[in-house]
């Protein structure tokens, strides 16, 4: 009898991701018959606890929005580095409960240095506040890039500015522009609001969606002869992490 194992990962929507896909072609290629990967759509963070009273067979999840930060209260134990970033993408079921654990900073960072010599990058600005934000912040402290959140809305704190504001930068540096908001996802075909008049040939922008790609964003920024960078390669960078959590 093959014991089956099962994957997967808990969102709302997930119609957009590729997750599934990857880890499929992971098991048939490592040989490993009984294992899945699902995707499970879930209203609110706390049906994760009826999913894995349904599912007894659920040894480890991944997590995307909106539930990054919304599912700690629901788990046992968390990893130090995902308590620091206030974020979880990764699940391990274990004998001693539900542990928390952030790969989504490997996976940037990884991705990142991939791309883009780092030392030649003055300042970051990442759009959005969320659990990916975080973990696009910490990969910046670990890098020492100065970075600010921006924001849509006004006075939300010393570290963040609003889209308008970026116009006051000095456009001579080498700036990174990172996406980390669910803008331009499949299914939704919008920007952030940033005014792509003072984007120019030296930035970076690393947008964190993989699907579609390039995103209207992307292409906007390509349209001024600067770099872009989806987030397919960081997607599975972190899900290798995942991967080891699970089975290590």
């Amino acid at each position: 009898m093959i014991l089956k194992k099962t994957f997967g990962l808990i969102g709302f929507p997930l119609g957009h991701s590729f997750s599934r896909r990857y880890f499929t072609q992971k098991f048939l290629s490592l040989g490993l018959r009984g294992y899945e990967y699902q995707l499970f759509e879930l209203r609110n963070e706390e049906e994760i606890l009826s999913l894995l009273k349904d599912c007894p067979s659920i040894c480890g999840l991944n997590v995307t929005s909106p539930y990054k930060q919304s599912i700690i209260p629901y788990l046992d134990d968390i990893d130090d580095v995902a308590a620091e970033i206030n974020a979880v993408n990764t699940i391990k079921v274990s004998a001693n409960g539900l542990i928390g654990f952030n790969t989504d900073y490997l996976g940037f960072e990884y991705a990142l240095l991939q791309a883009a010599d780092i030392s030649r990058i003055d300042f970051a600005l990442i759009f959005g506040s969320g659990g990916a934000a975080r973990s696009v912040a910490y990969v910046m402290k670990r890098l020492k890039i100065p970075f600010l959140f921006v924001s849509g809305k006004e006075h939300s704190g010393d570290d963040t500015i609003t889209y308008h504001q970026i116009q006051n930068f000095d456009l001579k540096k080498n700036l990174l522009f990172v996406n980390a908001t669910p803008c331009g996802m499949q299914g939704k075909a919008s920007m952030v609001p940033i005014d792509t008049a003072c984007i120019r040939e030296h930035h970076i922008l690393f947008d964190l969606i993989y699907n579609p790609s390039p995103t209207l964003l992307m292409t906007e920024f390509q349209k001024k002869g600067a770099k872009t960078v989806d987030g397919l390669s960081m997607l599975y960078a972190q899900a290798e992490e995942s991967w080891k959590i699970w089975t290590k």
